[in-house]
């Protein structure tokens, strides 16, 4: 054999060495499509906007698991508008699921560069854990962007506690989509089993973050109500049409010391109220702090009193309840710029002592830069404030509201019905400043 036909070879025998281990790390078997008229008792679905794994499993009598394993769903979480899934022909018969595969540890990559700060956004869409089938474990999925010490600070333990746990031997190498065991944090539990007139509920995310939302969402036997309470707030469940499926969203205030606190949830389906408590652990959010200085001709804009007023005003606006859903999936960003101050920091103005808390997101623009409604809702408030400045407020329906504020112009008056995307006023400079940006809160 020739030198040139040695080294080609040597080629080949590489490449098929990066085929196999490529297949490996993947760890899937390659199945040929099949058409799903040829399996018995199957039918297509196609995902529409809204929709989860759980409301889907609901309408066709099939478990979140099982819907997950019939269609090689490997993250229940992470469905997409327009996706194909095989169903039961018939609600509730039975299917035949392909087994799992086997888990395959796949090769760590560098963690991706860091994108912008996250905007406590829109209310959560994605599917949920079934609590009566909820693991004893608690596990994180690794994002773009994430670090060993970002995810240990946001559960509160360590970052060898985390490596130890999961067999890492150097914490700089986690890849986007890794599963990673989180030591020392338990899951919602039950502390009683359902009442009879609750035949499933379910709850994202598994660990609560302090300011952040949450989500449950039950199945009654027979119309109801639903109410509730989490760390001494009041809950309201919003309902279909037929009042048998409830989702209750909820949150903790930013300043809620990490815990476990009781989510109480009453069901009255009319022939008495029942109730549940699930055991809801909440973790430190890891806001930052932010030193602000204000202009002079503003700093009246700081004085406690002026604070206080302005903001009861705005509570009052916000905690109105409409029974209606107005918008329709997730809240979309309601300016194209960049992120200069995320929600939650602890701010301090002008020198004095970190006491204020940024209640939104701040997206940076020049004067005019247009402001987008982040969902269909109704204008509830439109108007100049003196620390908001210019600014509107939308009513999305099942208590939620988004603010705008700083604004220039305003385009939308009370009682005005938006769609999402909608140009709803533009970016200003008005009220307690430091430059023109929009503060958007949700």
């Amino acid at each position: 054999m020739t030198k040139s036909q040695i080294n080609h070879a040597r080629r080949w025998a590489a490449f098929a060495l990066v085929c196999l281990v490529l297949t490996l790390q993947i760890g899937l078997p390659i199945a040929t499509a099949q058409d799903p008229a040829a399996q018995p008792g199957l039918t297509i679905h196609v995902v529409q906007r809204g929709e989860n794994l759980f409301r889907i499993g609901l309408r066709y009598g099939i478990s979140v698991d099982d819907l997950a394993r019939l269609n090689g769903i490997i993250d229940v979480t992470n469905i997409q508008v327009g996706q194909r899934l095989l169903v039961p022909a018939e609600p509730g018969a039975p299917v035949e699921t392909a087994p799992e595969p086997a888990p395959v540890e796949a090769a760590p990559v560098e963690a991706a560069p860091a994108e912008p700060a996250p905007v406590e956004a829109a209310p959560p869409s994605a599917d949920t854990t079934a609590l009566t089938n909820m693991p004893d474990r608690v596990w994180h999925i690794v994002q773009r962007g994430e670090t060993m010490f970002k995810i240990a600070t946001q559960y509160g333990v360590t970052v060898n506690q985390i490596t130890s746990a999961n067999s890492i031997g150097d914490p700089s190498l986690i890849y986007p989509g890794q599963q990673l065991l989180i030591p020392g944090i338990e899951p919602p539990k039950l502390a009683v089993e359902l009442p009879a007139n609750v035949t499933d509920i379910r709850i994202q995310p598994q660990v609560f973050v302090a300011g952040r939302t949450g989500m449950a969402i039950l199945a009654t036997r027979a119309p109801a109500t639903v109410t509730g309470t989490f760390v001494g707030l009041p809950l309201v469940g919003s309902t279909d049409d037929a009042r048998l499926v409830h989702t209750v969203l909820f949150g903790s205030p930013i300043n809620t010391a990490a815990g476990v606190y009781p989510l109480e949830i009453n069901v009255d389906d009319g022939t008495g109220p029942t109730s549940l408590t699930i055991n809801a652990q909440v973790v430190d959010g890891q806001y930052r702090t932010e030193g602000i200085t204000i202009p002079n001709d503003r700093l009246a804009l700081i004085q406690n009193d002026v604070n206080a007023a302005e903001a009861e005003l705005v509570r009052q606006i916000m905690a109105t309840y409409t029974p209606v859903r107005m918008y329709d999936g997730p809240m979309t960003l309601p300016a194209a710029a960049a992120i200069t101050s995320p929600f939650g920091s602890l701010r301090s103005y002008n020198g004095g002592v970190l006491q204020s808390l940024h209640t939104g997101t701040d997206f940076a623009g020049a004067p005019g830069t247009p402001i987008f409604a982040a969902g269909s809702g109704q204008v509830v408030f439109s108007g100049p404030l003196d620390v908001r400045g210019l600014a509107t407020i939308i009513d999305h329906g099942w208590g939620i509201h988004t603010g705008y504020w700083h604004q220039t112009e305003t385009y939308v008056q009370v009682g005005d019905y938006v769609s999402a995307g909608q140009v709803i006023g533009t970016v200003g400079s008005s009220g307690r400043v430091t430059g023109p940006h929009l503060h958007w809160e949700l």
